[in-house]
């Protein structure tokens, strides 16, 4: 059968593994690399498919194909197209071949840097890369018989099934029995070589950690993207440490008395640190809060930054400038002279950040009713302009963007963005999707967003669990904002789900202001809870929710509401809150906003009671941590 007379062939892939790779990361440039990583290895196979077939996602700008400094769309691992060949498994098979072409050109250069140094086990690191890509596809014919949309749930179903087999290949044992598992991922072991621990501590390897190839193709990231040009492909990443300063680092700015006294107190570090380590000239001479260094300003990250510059460069290699006793009496003096400097009027910098991971709601249903090609790709369009501009939206908001695949978004925020961030976030794809609805009674797509507040110490792999489960939550009941609170110190957590329906940032926004111009007591939070509590044990205040049958039930319920306003009143008045407004000019009163809230939605009203003050103490807790003063663990 000669080319043009091949039937056309509707194609899935899907590449991987996604979310076990990703995960495994304990600094946030591992993270990102993970992500990014994924996303250049689909790019492989969506721009060898373009080159005979059609694709339908993801959509791949020319200039993109014609321009290596154009910032790139983020590509999601899934990649569906038509081709017309008579044989697609060989199509298919050229696809994957790209995809492992390119998945070589990285783990080929963390290589060479980490056998110039005698690090690894070179037979071990071999069998490691090869077994990695996990490359599933299912193909079927666009008959006339078949319509498009029956023709790719068939093609989905059929790339599910091939999901559930595996391929194992004989097992190639290393150089040597009894080796250490990798510390990031237990199913493999570690490939580094201890005895070499002083050629390899440059790459941000500690000392004693093992690590599998595939997490040390992440760890080396910096070294493989130092010739890229793109902004994406960056030398640095912020880390958390960096993310959670951010915060007081804009309050430097903002109040240059401030940022004297930290200049001061950045100098005297430097000047304790010259003798001993040897550090970058952007870190000695940084004289501004754009330029700090963020580590000097926590106790507990002085070590990690001593440990780093604990080594100078003799004949090519890195030799050791200070010992263990000396690096542990450098690192106590260092924290002592940051505890006495961080006192009045410059305070702690915060020990917190926020961790995003944020979802469409419903998309793929939406997607399995499309009806052609055109119209899928019309879609895939729009979920890739999200792609980009919610990365435009998280650097603007000075935080670091992860991943974002289509309708999926991972990003690290400092405090005072993270609720802006978001917000503008779920406005723009609620923008982007507008009338994209295929029949006309279906409700408008939605962005449910799962926001985690988490110490710097906290190990990373848990704040992403954590995340992932708040995602979870918020999609329980859909288009709605989870924000969870996780203290270093321990505690009760704070968990609050809030609907994008009601404006929650603007909401809390507004809480938190009343608060900074002490218009509401800190206590005021407390005491909602307790009135929450006290009729929540009360034996007959539920029950009249379901006096006289389903029936009265509305009525009583609303009973129930205007009870617990009128309760809320009661306890404004002791407070002599009763007649404050919620801010200046504003028309409604604390007052009103707190009885509107109660007797909104469609929750019980003592749901209602307890998210109201759920919010006040989020809003509470949020302004102490960006203010430093919840530092028990700092």
């Amino acid at each position: 059968m000669e080319k043009d007379a091949a039937v056309q062939t509707l194609i899935v892939i899907s590449i991987g593994p996604v979310q076990d790779f990703i995960a495994q990361a304990r600094k946030t440039r591992d993270l990102w690399f993970g992500s990014h990583l994924l996303s250049e290895l689909s790019r492989a196979a969506a721009e060898q498919f373009q080159k005979e077939g059609e694709l339908i996602m993801p959509v791949l700008p020319a200039k993109e194909l014609s321009d290596e400094r154009t910032e790139k769309l983020p590509i999601a691992n899934k990649i569906i197209g038509v081709v017309r060949r008579e044989k697609p498994e060989d199509f298919v098979n050229e696809v994957h071949d790209a995809v492992q072409e390119k998945w070589k050109t990285y783990t080929q250069q963390a290589q060479k840097h980490l056998e110039a140094e005698g690090a690894i086990n070179p037979e071990m690191w071999k069998r490691q890369v090869r077994d990695f890509v996990e490359f599933h596809a299912a193909w079927s014919g666009l008959s006339d018989g078949r319509s498009y949309r029956e023709t790719l749930e068939r093609t989905n179903q059929l790339l599910a099934a091939r999901k559930t087999l595996r391929d194992f290949r004989q097992n190639e044992p290393a150089r040597m029995y009894g080796d250490k598992k990798s510390s990031l991922n237990p199913g493999r072991e570690s490939v580094l070589l201890e005895s070499r621990y002083s050629n390899y501590a440059r790459f941000g390897i500690r000392k004693g950690e093992t690590l599998d190839a595939v997490s040390l193709v992440k760890r080396l990231s910096t070294w493989i993207t130092a010739d890229k040009q793109s902004s994406e492909n960056k030398a640095s990443f912020a880390s958390v440490c960096d993310l959670a300063f951010s915060s007081f680092r804009q309050r430097l700015k903002d109040e240059p008395t401030l940022e004297a006294k930290a200049a001061e107190l950045y100098k005297g570090l430097i000047t304790e640190c010259e003798p001993h380590l040897t550090m970058r000239s952007r870190v000695v001479h940084a004289s501004k809060a754009d330029e700090f260094d963020s580590r000097l300003f926590y106790p507990h990250q002085i070590k990690d930054f001593v440990d780093e510059h604990a080594y100078r460069e003799v004949s090519g290699k890195k030799a050791a400038t200070l010992n263990e006793v000396e690096k542990k009496e450098l690192t106590s003096r260092l924290r002592r002279r940051i505890r006495s400097g961080l006192r009045h009027p410059l305070s702690a910098p915060s020990p917190y950040y926020a961790f995003l991971l944020c979802d469409g709601d419903r998309i793929g249903d939406r997607l399995k009713k499309v009806l052609s090609p055109e119209l899928h790709r019309q879609w895939t369009e729009r979920l890739s302009r999200f792609a980009v501009e919610s990365r435009i939206i998280v650097q603007q908001n000075d935080g670091e963007f992860i991943y974002g695949g289509g309708d999926d978004c991972m990003a690290l925020l400092p405090l005072h963005t993270c609720l802006q961030a978001v917000d503008e976030l779920r406005l723009r794809f609620a923008e982007l999707m507008r009338g994209e609805q295929n029949v006309a009674e279906e409700e408008p797509v939605t962005l449910s967003a799962g926001l985690v507040i988490a110490h710097m110490m906290e190990p990373l792999g848990q704040v992403r669990h954590m995340a992932q489960e708040a995602e979870r939550q918020a999609k329980l009941c859909r288009n709605r904002l989870f924000v969870h609170v996780q203290k270093r110190g321990g505690g009760e957590q704070l968990k609050v789900g809030m609907s994008w329906k009601e404006n929650p940032v603007q909401i809390l926004n507004q809480w938190r202001q009343l608060y900074r111009d002490n218009a509401i007591p800190a206590q005021l939070a407390y005491d909602l809870r307790q009135l929450h509590r006290t009729y929540l044990k009360m034996a007959g205040f539920p029950s009249l929710a379901s006096a006289d049958g389903d029936r009265d039930r509305p009525k009583a319920e609303l009973q129930n509401k205007e009870l617990l306003v009128l309760e809320v009143a009661r306890l404004l008045r002791k407070k002599q809150l009763d007649n404050c407004y919620m801010q200046n000019g504003s028309l409604e009163t604390i007052s009103q906003r707190m009885a509107s809230f109660i007797r909104a939605g469609e929750e019980s009203a003592l749901a209602r009671l307890e998210m109201l003050a759920e919010q006040l103490t989020l809003a509470m807790t949020l302004n102490k941590m960006e203010a430093g003063q919840d530092v028990d663990a700092n």
